[in-house]
């Protein structure tokens, strides 16, 4: 017999990969009723068949701020096929899109395995290879207006889609120091940087780093990649790490087409366009990686996204 955790996974990755929202609540996982049912929730959507059809885990989000008591934040799994460079667009209302944030992205460049003590922000900074400009966008697998928190969190941590943008280097790492030319930044820098989101020109949110989980993307990082080694999980190289959001907006699909900036001031812009489409014409996702394409950063159509210009 399955685990309610694999059948959880089997609705949600349905959903997911044919665009069909699930509608019913007595489709929905309603069981999950805390921060372990979560997480074994996403353990179930990474090992589900389904989630080849999402190109199989890339990496991790982070957010949710206060939404569970005692935690600082919640982190749940990113999948390569939703994960493309800017300036790629998306069609909102296949993927019930409701957000979209701007955020730091970190590419992990060397493992983090499982240990007897937690390690220390400059090991997790030592060990990523460069971090990057980013907009995540925010959607659900279903239509339910009475999701408790932990079922929304159990749907991924409403992952939808991560656009990358300009790369910077973590200034004293190895990665920094094997590298000539690029642009480097700190950890400071970081947690003190302003972001400003635009959708169709106008301005519609501010924030600084330090609205990230406890006031510091690096500290967030640091706390997910000590979390996962806790449940015995490797933060593994080439896997990608969003911090949370530093400035974050609301939006209702049917809003129509918006093109949307997210603008780190000196440190560079990322930009994505979101456009209409009919929910009749939402169709089952294929995943195929092109050929000589990163294991990590994906750059072509995935998950409703498209290249270039819209």
């Amino acid at each position: 017999m399955k685990s309610r955790s694999v059948v959880a996974a089997g609705v949600i990755l349905e959903a997911w990969t044919t665009g069909r929202p699930i509608a019913s609540r007595e489709n929905y996982p309603s069981w999950v009723t805390s921060i372990e049912d979560v997480y074994a929730v996403h353990e179930a959507l990474v090992a589900h068949p389904l989630s080849s059809q999402l190109g199989g885990l890339v990496g991790y989000k982070q957010g949710s701020i206060g939404m569970v008591e005692g935690q600082p934040c919640v982190y749940g799994p990113l999948f390569a096929a939703c994960m493309v460079e800017s300036p790629a667009g998306h069609s909102g209302s296949a993927a019930n899109l409701f957000a979209y944030e701007a955020e730091f992205a970190f590419v992990v460049g060397a493992d983090l395995a499982p240990r007897d003590s937690p390690r220390s922000e400059e090991e997790v900074w030592q060990a990523i290879a460069e971090v990057r400009l980013a907009i995540e966008l925010v959607g659900k697998r279903h239509t339910l207006d009475d999701a408790t928190n932990f079922e929304k969190l159990a749907d991924a941590c409403c992952a939808a889609g991560v656009v990358l943008g300009p790369r910077l280097l973590p200034a004293g790492s190895a990665a920094s120091a094997a590298a000539a030319g690029a642009p480097s930044v700190t950890p400071a820098q970081l947690a003190e940087a302003t972001a400003t989101l635009t959708a169709g020109g106008e301005l519609v949110n501010t924030g600084r780093g330090s609205n990230c989980p406890l006031g510091s993307p690096l500290v967030a990082l640091t706390w997910c990649a000590n979390h996962l080694n806790s449940r015995g999980v490797t933060l593994c190289a080439g896997q990608v790490v969003i911090g949370g959001a530093i400035a974050k907006h609301s939006f209702s699909p049917a809003a129509g087409a918006l093109d949307i900036v997210a603008d780190f001031g000196p440190l560079g812009k990322v930009s994505t366009a979101l456009r209409r489409s009919s929910p009749t014409a939402r169709s089952r996702i294929t995943y195929e990686p092109e050929e000589g394409e990163p294991s990590a950063l994906r750059s072509g159509a995935r998950c409703n996204f498209t290249r270039g210009a819209h």
